[in-house]
């Protein structure tokens, strides 16, 4: 097997994975540089803008959608000629798949945030998760267009579609592990890298396997439609407005008490409904864990060779330098 793998030339499979390393690069160059610059002169010159509920959301993914999408889209090198098979899956199967999303994102977001919190006190650096910034500063319809609609489409058109079916093409180990990777450094925190690494490792195998990205769009929208305007209509609702002030005396306190019982039973549901769902995530990825097998037979790139070949090459080592510098910009 060593000498197979040591006749065969591997450096055209290195340059088409420095293309790809460098379509990611400029997408999250020009992303992240429009973004700046569109804050800056919103700042200078239409200050009252940055009030508006539009604001944070259009300033973050307008550069991305409208400017950075096409570049990325047009530097990418063309997939190599060779079918994919196109396979459906049932409502069962897409059922167990949601609800090892819970699984999967909870404990990998606890894991962000006791990460971005031992090296903010490490460094003493403030506190700031992009994806709370964004929902405080929005109400639930804008949030809902950006975060449950347009969002997953695009990242999943992004991440999963455009990347997949090129590097799956040469190896689908690569392309499942390659994705989730640049799923989650484009997030640029440590709050989202984890779970969306997870999440896309889950969402990568059901597009490997499946071919069709309306499952794993399906499956985002569903996700971030709960984590995002469900949990906020909960918590909105569940704010124990009664029991803010300070209670004239002990009747006025305990009238308080009863009246936020409704809201308190809500929330307490809401969560004893988490506990469960990511507790038989769990199970469910346990117990399933034979079945995300993603390696072929005629998968080109050999396991001692794959650092090499994908992540040492220029482009996707420039990919990997841009996402650290947003990393540490983002915890400043």
């Amino acid at each position: 097997m060593e000498e197979n793998t040591a006749a065969v030339d591997f450096r055209p499979v290195k340059r088409y994975f420095s293309r790809i390393g460098l379509s990611c690069s400029l997408l999250m160059l020009i992303t992240v540089a429009v973004q700046f610059l569109a804050a800056a002169l919103i700042r200078l010159k239409y200050p009252q803008f940055m009030e508006s509920d539009w604001y944070i959301w259009l300033i973050s993914v307008l550069p991305l959608y409208l400017l950075a999408f096409p570049v990325y889209l047009y530097t990418l090198p063309k997939p190599i000629d060779k079918p994919v098979a196109k396979n459906g899956i049932s409502a069962r199967e897409f059922l167990m798949y949601l609800v090892m999303c819970f699984g999967i994102m909870y404990p990998l977001n606890l894991l962000g945030y006791g990460v971005t919190s031992a090296l903010q006190s490490l460094f003493r650096l403030p506190a700031r998760n992009p994806l709370e910034t964004a929902m405080s500063m929005s109400n639930i319809y804008v949030t809902f267009i950006f975060a449950v609609l347009l969002a997953p489409l695009m990242e999943e058109l992004i991440f999963r579609k455009l990347l997949i079916d090129r590097i799956g093409r040469i190896d689908k180990r690569t392309a499942l592990f390659f994705s989730a990777l640049a799923f989650g450094l484009f997030h640029g925190n440590f709050y989202q890298f984890f779970y969306a690494y997870g999440l896309g490792l889950l969402f990568g195998f059901i597009y490997i396997k499946t071919g069709r990205i309306r499952y794993t769009v399906g499956l985002h929208m569903i996700i971030n439609f709960l984590g995002t305007v469900v949990s906020a209509a909960v918590l909105k609702f569940s704010k124990m407005d009664s029991l803010k002030g300070k209670a004239a005396d002990q009747v006025e306190l305990i009238n308080g008490f009863l009246a936020s019982l409704p809201s308190m039973a809500v929330l307490a549901a809401y969560g004893l409904a988490l506990l469960a769902l990511v507790a038989a995530g769990v199970y469910l990825l346990i117990r399933e864990r034979r079945r995300f097998m993603v390696a072929e037979p005629d998968d080109a790139i050999p396991d001692e060779k794959a650092f090499s070949i994908v992540y040492a090459t220029w482009g996707v080592a420039l990919f990997l330098a841009i996402s650290a510098a947003q990393f540490v910009i983002n915890l400043l």
